[in-house]
């Protein structure tokens, strides 16, 4: 008997049953289109184990990846475009890894969200880079005032099209910390990544 007839379909079945259980354990997800606007689209999808969906913002823009690079390396003009309204260098052990510390402003009566994030930065061999930023809650003793927030992870991916032309990704998930209301965590998810990427494209000229 030839066994060749038999292992195909058990393989699709396998994989079926795997991607079924990741599925049910909160580690895949279908992402929902939940804003389309100044060309910039911004999806959300629900992730076990967190109260805030993870987001991911997509936009293309006419500039190159070392023009972008520039941006994000500049600590310093994170208000610029970030929604933080304080940042300040902590530790920086080179241009592409460097530690820092922002203060996002929250509406009343919601404290404050201090944060301090770790920035990674590589390039592979087809000129992608990728900004990888974790919460690193513990780096510094907590804020009088403040809520700290206890987890982020996240990147932003620049991604080379044409001549002068990147796409540009950027995903995340966090636990805020603290108490938000249902109203400001669903705008803050979607607001916040795309009112980034906006204000990313001016400071570039789109």
């Amino acid at each position: 008997m030839n066994n060749k007839f038999f292992t195909i379909p058990l393989m699709i079945a396998f994989t079926l049953v795997s991607y079924s259980a990741i599925a049910s354990l909160g580690f895949l997800g279908d992402w929902t289109l939940a804003k389309d606007k100044n060309e910039v689209q911004v999806f959300t999808r629900k992730v076990d184990g967190y109260s805030l969906k993870e987001y991911k913002g997509v936009t293309t823009v006419k500039a190159s990846v070392a023009d972008i690079l520039v941006i994000m390396r500049d600590v310093a003009a994170y208000p610029k475009w970030q929604n933080v309204k304080t940042v300040k260098m902590l530790e920086k052990k080179s241009d592409d890894e460097f530690i820092y510390y922002t203060i996002t402003d929250a509406p009343w009566p919601v404290s404050d969200r201090d944060n301090i994030s770790q920035t990674t930065i590589t390039k592979n061999d087809k000129g992608e880079v990728r900004i990888n930023i974790i919460a690193l809650p513990d780096y510094q003793k907590p804020v009088s005032g403040m809520v700290r927030i206890p987890e982020f992870k996240g990147f932003w991916k620049l991604i080379p099209q044409a001549d002068n032309i990147t796409k540009i990704v950027h995903q995340g998930l966090a636990d805020p910390g603290g108490n938000i209301p249902d109203w400001l965590a669903n705008a803050s998810v979607v607001d916040t990544p795309f009112d980034s990427l906006v204000e990313l494209r001016k400071m570039l000229g789109n």
